[in-house]
């Protein structure tokens, strides 16, 4: 015998809130497209702004920084 409640009560407490949840990841990526189309970057790290995915050595990917020489002048 089982107890609790039935699987399409369940269903449907659990469903909307699911719904939400991907409605909210949808709106983020949303923005993040349109920040890449506004900036003309090909790419963006949502953990530093500073970082990029970047091939290192052998064809093994990263997300690292690329550290350029800047001449500067005083």
């Amino acid at each position: 015998m089982r107890f609790g409640l039935p699987t399409c009560l369940l269903k449907a407490l659990i469903l909307p809130k699911k719904i939400e949840k991907q409605n909210k990841r949808k709106d983020n990526y949303q923005k993040l497209e349109k920040q890449l189309k506004q900036t003309g970057e090909k790419q963006i790290s949502t953990s530093d702004p500073d970082s990029r995915h970047m091939i290192t050595r052998n064809n093994i990917t990263k997300v690292t920084y690329n550290i350029q020489d800047r001449e500067v002048i005083f």
